[in-house]
Protein backbone atom coordinates (compact mmCIF):
# COMPACT_ATOMS: atom_id res chain seq x y z
CA UNK A 1 0.00 0.00 0.00
CA UNK A 2 1.01 3.52 -0.96
CA UNK A 3 2.22 5.51 2.20
CA UNK A 4 0.06 8.75 2.56
CA UNK A 5 2.86 11.00 1.90
CA UNK A 6 3.32 9.55 -1.48
CA UNK A 7 0.13 9.73 -2.59
CA UNK A 8 -1.09 13.05 -1.35
CA UNK A 9 2.48 13.91 -3.85
CA UNK A 10 0.93 11.67 -6.51
CA UNK A 11 -2.34 13.52 -6.23
CA UNK A 12 -1.52 16.96 -5.27
CA UNK A 13 1.89 17.81 -7.35
CA UNK A 14 1.57 14.98 -10.61
CA UNK A 15 -2.38 15.75 -10.84
CA UNK A 16 -2.73 19.34 -9.85
CA UNK A 17 0.53 21.24 -10.21
CA UNK A 18 2.35 22.71 -12.95
CA UNK A 19 5.40 23.34 -11.67
CA UNK A 20 6.23 19.93 -10.30
CA UNK A 21 8.79 18.00 -11.51
CA UNK A 22 9.09 14.31 -10.87
CA UNK A 23 12.57 13.55 -11.75
CA UNK A 24 14.23 16.51 -9.25
CA UNK A 25 14.28 15.70 -6.41
CA UNK A 26 11.27 17.76 -4.39
CA UNK A 27 12.35 17.71 -0.54
CA UNK A 28 10.73 21.32 0.11
CA UNK A 29 6.97 21.44 -0.02
CA UNK A 30 4.48 23.82 -0.70
CA UNK A 31 2.24 24.80 2.16
CA UNK A 32 -0.43 23.71 0.48
CA UNK A 33 0.87 20.10 0.41
CA UNK A 34 1.87 20.30 3.96
CA UNK A 35 -1.71 21.70 5.27
CA UNK A 36 -3.23 18.23 3.03
CA UNK A 37 -0.51 16.29 4.93
CA UNK A 38 -1.67 17.62 7.85
CA UNK A 39 -5.53 17.04 7.84
CA UNK A 40 -5.25 13.89 7.13
CA UNK A 41 -2.88 13.39 10.02
CA UNK A 42 -5.19 14.74 11.95
CA UNK A 43 -7.84 12.13 10.96
CA UNK A 44 -9.48 14.37 8.45
CA UNK A 45 -11.58 12.10 6.08
CA UNK A 46 -10.45 13.04 2.38
CA UNK A 47 -10.87 10.85 -0.01
CA UNK A 48 -7.58 11.17 -2.68
CA UNK A 49 -8.88 9.42 -5.03
CA UNK A 50 -11.37 11.10 -7.89
CA UNK A 51 -11.14 12.91 -10.71
CA UNK A 52 -8.04 14.42 -12.09
CA UNK A 53 -9.44 18.16 -12.63
CA UNK A 54 -10.58 20.16 -10.10
CA UNK A 55 -14.23 20.54 -8.61
CA UNK A 56 -15.74 24.05 -8.93
CA UNK A 57 -15.61 26.32 -6.16
CA UNK A 58 -17.09 29.94 -5.12
CA UNK A 59 -14.78 32.15 -6.80
CA UNK A 60 -14.44 34.06 -3.54
CA UNK A 61 -12.45 30.89 -1.72
CA UNK A 62 -9.06 31.49 -3.87
CA UNK A 63 -8.82 34.48 -2.21
CA UNK A 64 -9.68 33.36 0.78
CA UNK A 65 -7.71 30.24 0.55
CA UNK A 66 -4.64 32.80 -0.44
CA UNK A 67 -5.02 34.99 2.29
CA UNK A 68 -5.22 32.17 4.59
CA UNK A 69 -2.30 29.55 2.98
CA UNK A 70 0.06 31.63 0.66
CA UNK A 71 2.18 34.02 3.15
CA UNK A 72 3.23 31.14 5.37
CA UNK A 73 4.51 28.87 2.25
CA UNK A 74 8.29 28.24 1.98
CA UNK A 75 8.03 29.41 -2.25
CA UNK A 76 5.61 33.18 -0.98
CA UNK A 77 9.24 35.30 -1.20
CA UNK A 78 10.62 35.12 -4.65
CA UNK A 79 9.65 31.54 -5.77
CA UNK A 80 5.75 31.92 -6.46
CA UNK A 81 4.61 32.44 -9.50
CA UNK A 82 0.78 32.54 -8.53
CA UNK A 83 1.66 35.30 -6.17
CA UNK A 84 4.13 37.39 -8.29
CA UNK A 85 1.77 37.58 -11.16
CA UNK A 86 -1.03 38.54 -8.77
CA UNK A 87 -3.09 35.27 -9.47
CA UNK A 88 -2.55 35.18 -13.27
CA UNK A 89 0.28 32.50 -12.97
CA UNK A 90 -1.77 28.83 -12.11
CA UNK A 91 -1.06 28.22 -8.27
CA UNK A 92 1.14 25.18 -6.69
CA UNK A 93 -1.12 21.43 -6.75
CA UNK A 94 -1.61 22.09 -2.84
CA UNK A 95 -3.02 25.33 -3.31
CA UNK A 96 -5.09 23.96 -6.22
CA UNK A 97 -5.78 20.02 -3.91
CA UNK A 98 -7.14 22.35 -1.40
CA UNK A 99 -8.99 23.99 -3.67
CA UNK A 100 -10.74 20.99 -4.99
CA UNK A 101 -11.44 19.42 -1.58
CA UNK A 102 -13.35 22.78 -0.39
CA UNK A 103 -15.14 22.43 -3.46
CA UNK A 104 -16.16 19.31 -2.93
CA UNK A 105 -17.02 19.92 0.57
CA UNK A 106 -14.73 17.83 2.09
CA UNK A 107 -13.37 20.24 3.95
CA UNK A 108 -14.40 24.10 5.01
CA UNK A 109 -11.91 27.29 5.16
CA UNK A 110 -12.52 27.02 8.84
CA UNK A 111 -10.10 23.80 8.66
CA UNK A 112 -7.90 25.43 6.96
CA UNK A 113 -7.44 28.01 9.12
CA UNK A 114 -7.33 26.25 11.98
CA UNK A 115 -4.52 24.60 10.81
CA UNK A 116 -2.63 27.91 9.72
CA UNK A 117 -3.89 29.74 13.05
CA UNK A 118 -1.77 26.73 15.04
CA UNK A 119 1.36 27.34 12.67
CA UNK A 120 1.17 30.52 13.46
CA UNK A 121 0.94 30.03 17.39
CA UNK A 122 3.98 27.94 17.47
CA UNK A 123 6.52 30.60 15.47
CA UNK A 124 5.73 32.80 17.82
Amino acid sequence: MMKKKERIREVACSQFCPYYKPDRNEELACRGFVVVQQLIDGDTSIALEGPAQPAMHPGDMTGALRDRLCSGCPFYDGDCDFILTGGSAPPCGGFTLLLHLLGAGSITINDVTKLTDQEQQKER
